[in-house]
């Protein structure tokens, strides 16, 4: 990207690791590069009329499935005669990498979770298309800037 070229990230999704996550970690990547000439930062959306935009989120959580079997009770009151012998999904939601790392899950990264300076990164100025706002599916826009 060329000094003051701006890239349109977006998504046809509101999964905050989707978005938010891959964006955050975008600037975060670029404030690490030995050339402290490149600076990256998310710009304001432009207003479109007809169009409701939701800001950006700074907080989420990073969801896994677990499969355990499930014990079906036929009487009613609990008891059981028989168990179910297949695999049932089961969602896990995590507040930090550290806490889905100590339940066992697999293949994750920091990168998932907001970064300690989630704040700074300026997220909220990410745009987010809710199906009940605008008659649409749910999308997510962020415009990045290079100084």
């Amino acid at each position: 990207l060329k000094p003051g070229g701006v890239l349109c990230y977006s998504t046809c999704s509101l999964n905050p690791v989707e978005n938010e996550a891959v964006v955050a970690a975008a600037l975060n990547r670029v404030g690490t590069l030995k050339r402290p000439a490149i600076q990256a930062e998310v710009i304001p959306l432009p207003k479109l009329v007809g169009l409701k935009l939701r800001p950006g989120v700074i907080r989420w959580k990073v969801a896994d499935y677990t499969y355990g079997r499930l014990d079906i009770a036929k009487d009613g009151n609990g008891a059981s005669d028989e168990e179910d012998e297949s695999e049932v999904p089961r969602l896990n939601w995590y507040d930090s990498f550290d806490a889905a790392t100590e339940d066992g899950m697999e293949h994750t990264v920091p990168s998932l979770w907001p970064p300690l300076n989630v704040k700074e990164l300026g997220l909220e100025r990410c745009g987010r298309l809710s199906p009940q706002d605008n008659d649409c599916g749910g999308f997510f826009v962020a415009l990045i800037k290079r100084a």
